[in-house]
C-alpha cells in the first residue's frame, strides 16, 4: 500500500468492479499503465483491457511515471501519479497518497461508478 487516503466502496459486484474502475481511470489518464500488485507484472491497458484482471493493481499515470516509481519508490515528486486498487469479496478500495483535488475527484468518480451496483444486487 502507498498510504494516504483509502476510499472504501462497499460492493459485491464481482470482477466487473476492477474493469469499471480502470475505465474511469483511463478517461482521466489515457496513457495509464498497470502492474499486478502481488507479482509486479506490468501490463498495458490499451488498446483494450485484459480479459482477466488481478484483484490488486497499481495504476500509474503513464509508462514514464511507472518507471520513476520503480526507480524512486514513493518519492514526494511522484505524488498523485499512482493509485492502488484492491478488490475483495465485499468492497473495492482505492488508495492514493495525500491526494490533490483532481485525484479526489477521480476516486469519487470511481465510487459513483461502482456504488450503484450495490443497489442493483440488493446488498447494502
Amino acid at each position: 500500500m502507498i498510504g494516504g487516503t483509502d476510499t472504501i466502496i462497499p460492493t459485491d459486484a464481482g470482477p466487473a468492479r476492477m474493469r469499471l474502475a480502470l475505465k474511469v481511470i483511463l478517461a482521466h489518464w489515457p496513457d495509464a499503465v498497470a502492474e499486478d500488485a502481488n507479482t509486479g507484472e506490468p501490463f498495458s491497458l490499451r488498446p483494450e483491457l485484459p480479459a482477466s484482471l488481478p484483484d490488486e493493481l497499481f495504476v500509474y499515470q503513464d509508462s514514464p511515471t511507472a518507471c520513476s516509481w520503480e526507480q524512486l519508490g514513493p518519492d514526494p515528486s511522484l505524488a498523485n501519479t499512482m493509485l492502488h486498487l484492491i478488490r475483495s469479496d465485499d468492497n473495492f478500495t482505492v488508495v492514493d497518497d495525500n491526494p490533490a483535488p483532481d485525484i479526489l475527484l477521480l476516486a469519487h468518480k470511481i465510487d459513483a461508478c461502482i456504488r450503484p451496483i450495490v443497489h442493483y444486487t440488493g446488498r447494502r
